[in-house]
C-alpha cells in the first residue's frame, strides 16, 4: 500500500495537469476577447474627471495596476507566429475597451499592425503587434510613454 501511493499521487498531478490544460485551451478558443491570462485587470479604467464636463466627456484612462499587468503581459507572451485573429482572442480588441486613450501615442510604425495603448495620462505602455505579410506576428514593439 505504501508503495502504491506515490504512484497514485504522480497520476492524480497527471490527471490536474490535464485538465488545467484542457481548460486553458477552452478558454483561448472561446470567441470571449478578454485576455485570458490576466482577465480583466489590464483592461480596468478610471476616469479621471467624473461629471466635470456638462456634455459627459469624461477622460478615462488605465489604472496603474492595469498598465503594470499589460507590461508583464506583453513582456511573458510569446505571440510571435500566432494570426491576429488569435492575437485578438488572447489579447482582446484595441477598439472594444473604453478608453479615451485608444487610439496611438506614437502612430503605428507598420502598416500591418495592431496598437495596445495603456495610459494614465501621465504615463503608461503602448505595444505594437507587428504582422508579417503572411498575417502571422513577426514582433512586438514596446514604447514607455512619459
Amino acid at each position: 500500500m505504501i508503495r502504491q501511493r506515490p504512484l497514485l499521487i504522480s497520476c492524480l498531478l497527471v490527471a490536474l495537469s490535464a485538465a488545467a490544460g484542457l481548460y486553458l485551451i477552452s478558454l483561448l478558443a472561446s470567441s470571449d476577447s478578454t485576455p485570458v491570462t490576466y482577465g480583466y485587470g489590464m483592461w480596468e479604467t478610471v476616469n479621471l474627471r467624473p461629471h466635470e464636463e456638462p456634455d459627459g466627456n469624461d477622460l478615462i484612462a488605465s489604472t496603474e495596476l492595469a498598465i503594470e499587468l499589460a507590461k508583464q503581459f506583453f513582456d511573458t507572451t510569446n505571440l510571435v507566429g500566432l494570426k491576429s485573429e488569435q492575437v485578438e482572442q488572447i489579447v482582446g480588441q484595441p477598439e472594444s475597451w473604453k478608453s479615451s486613450y485608444n487610439f496611438p501615442f506614437y502612430g503605428r510604425d507598420i502598416s500591418n499592425s495592431i496598437v495596445y495603448r495603456f495610459d494614465s495620462g501621465f504615463f503608461g505602455w503602448e505595444f505594437e503587434v507587428v504582422f508579417d505579410d503572411e498575417g502571422k506576428v513577426m514582433h512586438v514593439l514596446h514604447k514607455s510613454i512619459e
